[in-house]
């Protein structure tokens, strides 16, 4: 025969249970299905000027640079994205483009919570998914040879539109 104690214990295990299972559920049921890609990414850090990246934050926010290796102490990310494959919500496919974003770690004044703070970009495609890119013309060629040697990858990416200009050519080889 269970005795009170271990019934009352049984139940509150079983009510958390409950909880921790209708949890997930309700965060999902917030949210918005917008649509989904494949990318790949090519993502450089520098340590820029600090006077130079200043004029780029609202009021209110500061540089905090990256403090994890590789990109310790660098406060400029430049990312360059070959969108392979693009959906809506409604499972229409789009166009794939290309762009480059200019990204800065920083954090509000008065906070430690670090973030990423996309302040410029150019793309084919105008302001792009992130509401900040210039249109720009592009040209973009990205390769990857497989062999027994070490795998061989080179890129080529040239942007210019809105006074801007970013270039980017680069080969290497992949040891296995």
């Amino acid at each position: 025969m269970m005795n009170l104690k271990s019934l009352g214990s049984r139940l509150a295990a079983a009510a958390a249970l409950s909880v921790a299972l209708a949890l997930p559920s309700l965060a999902n049921a917030a949210e918005l299905y917008s649509g989904s890609n494949a990318d790949v990414r090519t993502v450089l850090y520098y340590k820029a000027s600090t006077a130079a990246l200043s004029q780029f934050l609202p009021a209110g926010w500061e540089l905090s640079p990256f403090t994890t290796a590789p990109s310790a102490g660098a406060n400029l990310q430049i990312e360059f994205v070959d969108q392979l494959y693009a959906v809506d919500p409604k499972g229409t496919v789009g166009a794939p483009y290309r762009y480059v974003l200019f990204g800065i770690p920083v954090h509000k004044t008065g906070s430690s919570e670090n973030v990423l703070m996309l302040f410029d970009g150019l793309s084919r495609g105008g302001a792009g998914p992130y509401g900040i890119a210039e249109t720009a013309a592009d040209d973009v060629n990205r390769g990857v040879h497989y062999s027994s040697s070490p795998t061989a990858v080179s890129e080529a990416w040239n942007f210019e539109g809105g006074g801007e200009k970013v270039s980017l050519k680069r080969n290497s080889n992949v040891a296995r």
